[in-house]
């Protein structure tokens, strides 16, 4: 039994048909319906069939015949869906008239064999057109080489990298990397994830205004929001890079994992999924969300007891009926792809999903104690606060001082700031692995410092970060806390980390 089904799921002129044979059994049971239930005239009832079958057969050969699960070339594959729609509708239309009124075929009969004709010519169209995904030209194979970046051990001195970022856009906020360069003001506002710039150092980068001067250019905005309200400028900017002969360094900060298909770019990024990484993605850490954590004061050691505490602070439950409805549907949809045998279906659902499940077994494990917050709100979100920010703060700072192990899954963004403010804190992050990618992580041996959950393990969770606990001594447990501060402040801090990462692009 398993092997005819591995024959169905491997073979993809078995899954089409088998999708096919789907669609056709909606297309066909609509039309029968239709005409022969509620007197719609053959030919009207036949385009309403046939669009509903058609989207029936889109979703099933998008994500299970083609296993096509990219999201960056939706909007494209819209468009060309819609053009071959509208063609083998008109075709369908017109072969239905021919079969029936020329020929004088019952009209069902008339419509199973346009069907056939049509899904034939169809396979043809989406493997080689619509759902092809080994396309990649010759830029997106120099796009996937690897750089084989090595990092030195700490933060390098030398000369300041010359950077060039041509005008920035005057109505959208710079990279505050460049805070110091442009000359922009200490942040006076309440937001602590932008005045936390003020305490980290990018003196290492010079702007220069020659371009061919330039060890490399830099796109003064996130990449995506710049490309959101002005296109042109961050085409021209790329252009002008390529014409220079120069490297353009981008910011792909956030949450999203869209592909970035700039052959001459390296993307620095939170974001992304092992198995559609390109191989000039950079994985960076992100920003921590306050300098307090930076502090020497935050920092304290935890003696080793019988059994680790684990905790968790912020949003982990669902409040308002808009995100248990967007919940449900992302799990739903998620679901359905992995039934129709996408791999990587499941770590994209909501971060908010793994930390309820790793928080109900964390709470059933008699190997751990457990000291969970959890509120049904984002904390961060000035739209969705519920307290004020030094109370939030507070409570999320304590609740991780008095733990010994962090519970830090994805957010929505495949990345977590709050595992990094584990280790700057001296905890051990448990992280649920949903294909998660960290910054240096070839060279730094993160299992010393973490717990990896697979996500597919959730449910012994407790035996893995038991394993871990029980291997240290309590002197062995002191050092790794003071180890993992250590590894944040001088390989994993946003400006030690970007200062390294280029000494080894521009200058090896």
């Amino acid at each position: 039994m398993k092997r005819i089904f591995r024959f169905f799921v491997q073979h993809k002129i078995i899954r089409y048909l088998i999708s096919g044979g789907t669609a056709a059994f909606v297309s066909l049971s609509t039309l029968f319906v239709l005409t022969e239930f509620f007197g719609v005239w053959y030919l009207a009832s036949s385009i309403v069939s046939f669009m509903a079958g058609f989207v029936v057969s889109f979703t099933l050969q998008k994500f299970w015949t083609f296993q096509d699960i990219r999201r960056d070339v939706v909007g494209r594959q819209i468009i060309l869906y819609l053009v071959a729609t509208g063609s083998a509708l008109g075709l369908n239309t017109a072969l239905l008239y021919v079969a029936v009124d020329v020929f004088g075929l019952w009209y069902m009969l008339a419509q199973f064999l346009v069907s056939g004709a049509i899904a034939v010519g169809s396979f043809f169209v989406y493997n080689f057109l619509i759902f092809q995904k080994n396309e990649r030209n010759e830029d997106i194979k120099e796009i996937n080489k690897p750089f084989g970046i090595l990092f030195p051990r700490r933060a390098v001195p030398g000369r300041a990298f010359r950077v060039y970022i041509g005008t920035p856009l005057q109505k959208m906020r710079p990279l505050l990397i460049l805070k110091q360069q442009l000359g922009l003001p200490d942040y006076k506002g309440k937001k602590p994830f932008r005045a936390v710039y003020g305490r980290m150092d990018f003196s290492f980068l010079t702007v220069i205004h020659d371009p061919a001067e330039a060890d490399f250019f830099l796109l003064p905005h996130s990449y995506f929001s710049a490309r959101a309200v002005a296109k042109d400028y961050v085409e021209n900017f790329v252009r002008l890079a390529e014409h220079c002969g120069k490297k353009v360094v981008l910011f792909a900060d956030g949450d999203s994992d869209e592909s970035i298909k700039i052959p001459h770019a390296l993307v620095f990024r939170t974001s992304q999924y092992a198995h559609k990484k390109y191989g000039n993605e950079i994985i960076m850490p992100p920003q921590v969300y306050a300098e307090d954590v930076l502090l020497e004061s935050a920092f304290s050691l935890r003696p080793k007891r019988e059994k680790p505490v684990v905790s968790f602070c912020g949003w982990a439950e669902l409040g308002t009926l808009k995100q248990k409805t967007k919940f449900f549907l992302r799990n739903a949809y998620a679901d359905a792809r992995m039934f129709l045998g996408d791999p990587h279906a499941e770590v994209r659902k909501q971060g908010v999903y793994f930390r309820k499940k790793a928080m109900y077994f964390l709470e059933q494990s008699p190997l751990v104690e457990t000291s969970f917050l959890k509120r049904n709100f984002f904390s961060v979100n000035k739209h969705t606060i519920k307290l004020p920010r030094e109370v939030l703060r507070s409570q999320y700072l304590e609740n991780m001082a008095h733990s010994d192990f962090v519970l830090a899954p994805k957010g929505d963004g495949n990345f977590s700031i709050r595992f990094y403010e584990a280790l700057a804190l001296g905890r051990i992050p448990v992280l649920i692995d949903t294909e998660s990618i960290l910054p240096r992580e070839d060279e730094i041996p993160y299992n010393e410092y973490i717990v990896r959950v697979p996500h597919q393990k959730i449910p012994f969770i407790g035996t893995y970060i038991a394993h871990y606990y029980n291997q240290h001594t309590e002197a062995s447990y002191a050092d790794i806390q003071r180890r993992a501060r250590a590894l944040f402040l001088e390989k994993l801090r946003m400006d030690v980390f970007l200062k390294n990462a280029f000494t080894k692009l521009f200058f090896a």
